[in-house]
């Protein structure tokens, strides 16, 4: 074989040794985030049961630590994993506050004459106490706007999601 091939023959090894150890780490992580969710996950329609009060408050703050739940999905939401560690439950008996979220998309514009939206990812988040089942506090989140143009290819533009700015939030109206 010639110098040149077995060259291409490496490359090519060490881009698909790349791509598998990608893939498993990938492949990895979400099968122990899976695994780490499972015991919340038969407790998601408590977290979703309807508050029977409301002590709503701009002065108002969470206590303890969270479990996320995306309202339209019933399931624990990404968000837990943005969570910091003194934030985020680590089992259904550390969960102190639900935190519900409930994202969307507003189209601010087209692009061109070609009627293919520009969105905007939002997020309305809802702050309840577990034990009191009182919901403390509720705001509304709007993401990036979207990008200024698209490839062809694309149906629509969409700005990110707004993870961080509903994370902060969360971190201000924690209890000190």
């Amino acid at each position: 074989m010639e110098s040149s091939k077995k060259w291409k023959v490496l490359a090519w090894s060490v881009v698909g040794i790349i791509a598998v150890a990608t893939g498993g780490y990938f492949g990895i992580r979400a099968i122990v985030r899976s695994n780490h969710l499972k015991p919340f996950q038969p407790k998601v329609d408590e977290y979703l049961a309807r508050p029977v009060a409301s002590r709503e408050s701009p002065a108002a703050r969470h206590k303890g630590k969270i479990i996320a739940v995306n309202v339209k999905e019933k399931e624990i939401d990404s968000l837990y994993w943005d969570l910091p560690e003194e934030l985020r439950a680590e089992t259904p008996d550390e969960v102190a506050t639900i935190v519900w979220l409930e994202w969307g998309e507003v189209q601010v514009s087209t692009y061109g004459d070609t009627n293919k939206p520009a969105l905007v990812q939002t997020c309305n988040v809802t702050i309840i106490d577990r034990a009191d089942k009182a919901i403390l506090l509720r705001h509304s989140f709007r993401g990036s706007d979207p990008p200024k143009s698209i490839k062809s290819r694309d149906s629509s533009g969409r700005g990110d999601k707004p993870t961080q700015a509903v994370v902060e939030y969360l971190q201000k109206a924690q209890q000190k």
